[in-house]
């Protein structure tokens, strides 16, 4: 079941609406404080009344849709296997409430004084079984931790990059990844040089990437966020062999794992590792020779592109799984253009940065 959006409405109502103080009736106190002072001598109906829960059917309903579970299932999860509780499970436990009732529950509580505002509190915390009070418990600690984890990201990004972690989270990548079931991991094989430099600035990256991938918890599935993975492969400096060679060889090897991205791959030369402590470091996107790229207008004449590593995933990540889309509208919106090799490099020399021309991609959110 779809959850109702709140409507702007709930949060600003009309300035003539009756908003006159609100006290609670003899009944309502009553249940009050028989909740406080003898919580087990609720019924459940009384909790859901008191906690603003819908009925069993409706929850486990809701639930269903939201989690892939029965409301009783998903408490039992929080108790038992709390560290593998989703942020969307999580979210669920703890913000269990009617659909929709958002701003009409809170100008009710702001009617109310600030007497019974305290009772009712009580009784809402009161009204909780044991077994609903550890799973909310463990619930809220896996919410705090993921907005932690979203305000640490939001201090890594900047405007720019905000914006174009919005756009990438408007395409339905992570459906594409979810979907299927044989693959075990999604994301990219990069080769690098071991050279000394390489550990700090794959940590830069791996950085990078967790800051993309966590600055929205609401809109990340965490089966996509679980399956994403980058799958690093030393390559020989002195040799002179053709990275797309190299890529093409291992892949029909069975190289690497069935689910990373088959038609391009990124590398790491002594350029990037020297960009790393640049204002905007980078790695290098290539696609494999093959019969897909052959021909006139091969796109890998352009040769690779530089990629900025906070734009790893989700932003390049997702355009490329947006090449998979089935229609010519799919594997372009909510972008102008698609996103073959050959596009990504013209919109990255067409709109210069703020440092003019760097020939790093993406260009700014506003030209995409």
């Amino acid at each position: 079941m779809a959850q109702p959006r709140l409507r702007m409405s709930d949060l600003f109502p009309d300035p003539n609406e009756d908003r006159s103080p609100v006290a609670l009736d003899e009944a309502t106190r009553a249940l009050y404080r028989r909740a406080i002072d003898s919580p087990s001598s609720l019924t459940d109906e009384e909790r859901r009344t008191i906690a603003r829960r819908p009925p069993a059917p409706e929850e486990d309903e809701q639930c269903q849709q939201a989690c892939g579970l029965t409301f009783s299932e998903l408490v039992r999860k929080a108790i038992d296997q709390r560290d593998a509780l989703s942020y969307r499970e999580a979210v669920f436990l703890v913000e269990r409430s009617v659909p929709g009732d958002t701003g009409r529950w809170l100008r009710y509580l702001h009617s109310l004084s600030e007497a019974d505002q305290n009772l009712l509190h009580a009784a809402i915390d009161a009204a909780w079984a044991e077994d609903m009070r550890e799973a909310r418990a463990n619930a809220h600690a896996v919410q705090k931790r993921a907005l932690q984890a979203s305000s640490a990201a939001a201090r890594y990004l900047n405007d720019d990059d905000i914006r174009h972690v919005r756009l990438a989270m408007m395409l339905p990548w992570q459906e594409q990844v979810v979907l299927d079931t044989e693959s075990e991991v999604c994301g990219l094989v990069g080769f690098y040089t071991d050279q000394e430099e390489w550990p700090a600035f794959q940590k830069q990256i791996e950085t990078a990437i967790y800051h993309g991938l966590h600055y929205r918890p609401e809109t990340i599935k965490d089966e996509a966020l679980a399956k994403f993975t980058m799958h690093w492969i030393p390559i020989d400096e002195s040799s002179d062999r053709d990275l797309r060679e190299v890529f093409a060889a291992k892949k029909n090897l069975g190289g690497f794992p069935r689910g990373l991205r088959t038609d391009s791959f990124l590398f790491v030369d002594q350029e990037a590792l020297q960009s790393r402590d640049s204002t905007r470091p980078f790695v290098w996107l290539w696609e494999p020779k093959g019969p897909s790229t052959a021909g006139e207008n091969d796109d890998n004449e352009l040769g690779p592109l530089k990629i900025d590593i906070k734009h790893i995933a989700p932003t390049l990540f997702a355009r490329l799984t947006q090449r998979d889309f089935a229609t010519e509208e799919a594997r372009r919106k909510p972008y102008r253009l698609d996103s073959t090799l050959k596009t990504l490099h013209r919109v990255t020399w067409k709109h210069p940065t703020t440092r003019g021309r760097d020939g790093i991609w993406p260009a700014p959110a506003r030209f995409m």
